[in-house]
């Protein structure tokens, strides 16, 4: 019971405190079930914010809905870069909120805004991590 607030902290420093999202803002939310992506949806939605949260099966998809996610991205589905381009339009995401890295990096770049910022805040994937040079430099991406 002690360390309960702990993913509240990790999601509300991320979002809040570095990122400024608001009520306008796109926020991917992947490893969306974990506690700390539960705490990112709630805190996303108390803000005004869209939340898309990101899963690799559709198990998980309802109870994300349920938890307040706007939509729900399944990997094993959808191709993520594509997807999010029709949930936020031309606009773009502009906030993401990552714990994975690896492979998934460079479509959640894709599909960022100009001046877009992408916390990486974890390396759950055990594959390589590319980094996307055109996309962080084309659009001037804060990482």
């Amino acid at each position: 019971a002690a360390a309960i607030w702990m993913p509240y902290l990790t999601a509300y420093g991320a979002l809040i405190e570095i990122a400024k999202l608001g009520g306008q803002d796109f926020v991917v939310i992947t490893a969306a079930s974990s506690s700390v992506g539960l705490a990112a949806i709630q805190i996303a939605n108390r803000v005004g914010a869209t939340a898309i949260a990101v899963t690799r099966t559709s198990a998980k998809r309802q109870a994300l809905l349920d938890a307040g996610a706007a939509y729900v991205v399944v990997l094993e589905e959808e191709e993520l870069a594509e997807r999010l381009g029709q949930i936020a339009g031309p606009q773009g995401v502009r906030v993401v909120f990552d714990p994975i890295a690896g492979p998934i990096f460079e479509p959640l770049t894709a599909s960022m805004s100009s001046g877009g910022i992408l916390i990486e805040y974890g390396g759950l994937s055990r594959e390589p991590t590319p980094f996307p040079l055109p996309a962080v430099l084309g659009k001037t991406l804060t990482l």
